[in-house]
């Protein structure tokens, strides 16, 4: 999967999730968030990136706020 494509996806399961979810601090969501895309979506984790893919996860969706 090519980063932009995951990039794309992320945020809009993000999205999704949080529509679902009762809210706690950001940083707390998006871990959790993160642990659930390991669990259920790794697929959406298999962009190449040169650093830790939570960092960058993690700088996607502080980016849309």
């Amino acid at each position: 999967m090519t980063k932009e494509d995951a990039k794309t996806q992320i945020i809009s399961l993000w999205l999704g999730w949080l529509a679902t979810r009762e809210r706690t601090t950001l940083s707390q969501d998006m871990l959790v968030f993160y642990a659930n895309l390991q669990r259920q979506c790794p697929e959406v984790l298999s962009f190449r990136v040169a650093g830790d893919k939570w960092q960058t996860v993690k700088t996607w969706i502080q980016d849309r706020y």
